[in-house]
């Protein structure tokens, strides 16, 4: 597993493109689950369960208290963000005035060994500032991932893969915001109209997390390659984009990320065919810190692609990134309510502009059908970007 991971920082921190005009495609706010999204994001130190499958491959294999009593273990989890404004005058620096996200993940355990599945839809409307002239444009990104992981070391060390392929299309955008703002709804707001620029790239994430057993704290780290996809297809209309891009980049990612539990529930027990399948409310009560800490790759001859798509050119990702990112949790009533909140800093891949810090939140509710299943809400809140949504996954 040391030399997989060399072999993908080696990889990652190679030059992409020596492409002429390439899109930048980084996505800023926190996107997953409504769990990830309330913790700020920090859960390569975490992994657990469905909801980290993209942010640590490694939550394929690693298993939460409750299912170290039987040789096989499934997981599954659902969500949806979205954030609409009204108009332009609200919106937040890049120039989105709406986004939607929609994802769900699946994985099956046996033994030592995990595989799991991943497939992620993200909805992106721009708008120029202006009248009812300005125009207006969607980004849609789908992505399916596949991956496969192991524990070792007698429950100790897990790691994980998971192979992505994305497909990305720019696209005009049916006018929307005026006819909300008059009552005149004609279409979804996340109606794309014609494509201009479609591209595929597939990438892959690689993670691995330390649990020690009996020690109240993990430690993770995951690398992501870049999904560099060159070759786009499309058609330029000067009307709305003046030049084809070369290649559409997603750049590489390492992250390490570390996370502590005080209280008595189990954190990282040894694997036991009479392990409790309850705890009482006693038991169950923790309270959990995580930090992660991602540093982002530059784009050689990086373009901003919502610039892009305004028919504007603004350079984008000439340097690296850092993000920190800290969350905590809590069961405040328990086998009933967790809460969480975290915060994370947005930095800005565009020439001549800061990141901003976000400020996050959410809760998970168990309820009975069969299965314990949990209901959750997450919101994300930083200056004109506001996003809330829900999720539904499986109690623990």
């Amino acid at each position: 597993m040391t030399r997989v991971f060399v072999a993908l920082i080696i990889a990652s921190t190679s030059s992409t493109t020596r492409a002429e005009h390439v899109l930048d495609f980084f996505t800023g706010p926190i996107v997953g689950s409504g769990a990830v999204v309330a913790m700020g994001g920090a859960f390569i130190g975490l992994g657990e369960g469905a909801d980290g499958h993209l942010f640590q491959p490694a939550s394929l294999t690693a298993r939460v208290w409750k299912s170290r009593r039987s040789p096989w273990d499934w997981d599954l989890a659902s969500g949806s963000l979205s954030q609409v404004n009204k108009g332009a005058a609200t919106m937040d620096q890049s120039g989105i005035i709406g986004r939607r996200f929609s994802q769900g993940g699946f994985n099956l355990k046996y033994l030592a060994y995990g595989c799991g599945a991943h497939l992620v839809q993200s909805d992106f409307v721009l708008k120029n500032k202006g009248g009812k002239e300005a125009k207006e444009a969607l980004i849609r990104q789908r992505l399916a991932a596949l991956g496969m992981g192991q524990t070792r070391r007698g429950g100790s060390l897990h790691w994980g893969v998971v192979a992505t392929l994305a497909t990305l299309s720019l696209n005009k955008h049916l006018p929307w915001t005026e006819a909300q703002n008059a009552n005149e709804i004609k279409s979804p707001m996340f109606t794309a109209g014609q494509t201009l620029v479609s591209i595929d790239g597939t990438g892959l994430i690689a993670g691995a997390l330390w649990t020690p057993l009996n020690r109240p704290y993990r430690i993770g780290a995951k690398v992501r390659t870049p999904t560099l996809a060159n070759q786009p297809s499309g058609t330029v209309d000067t009307t709305d984009i003046s030049f084809m891009p070369d290649a559409v980049n997603v750049p590489w990612q390492i992250g390490l990320g570390a996370s502590y539990q005080f209280g008595p529930r189990p954190f990282n027990e040894q694997p036991k065919v009479d392990a409790p399948s309850r705890l009482t409310p006693a038991q169950r009560r923790h309270l959990l810190f995580a930090a992660d800490l991602i540093l982002t790759g530059a784009t050689q001859n990086g373009l901003d692609t919502v610039a892009y798509l305004l028919n504007e050119r603004q350079l984008s990702g000439q340097y690296p990134s850092i993000s920190l990112r800290v969350g905590a949790e809590s069961e405040v009533i328990p086998n009933r309510l967790i809460v969480r909140g975290g915060s994370y800093y947005e930095p800005c891949r565009r020439s001549q502009c800061v990141g901003k810090w976000h400020a996050t939140g959410g809760m998970d509710l168990r309820f009975r059908a069969h299965w314990d299943l949990r209901f959750g809400v997450a919101v994300d809140v930083a200056k004109r970007y506001q996003n809330a949504g829900i999720s539904l996954g499986i109690w623990y």
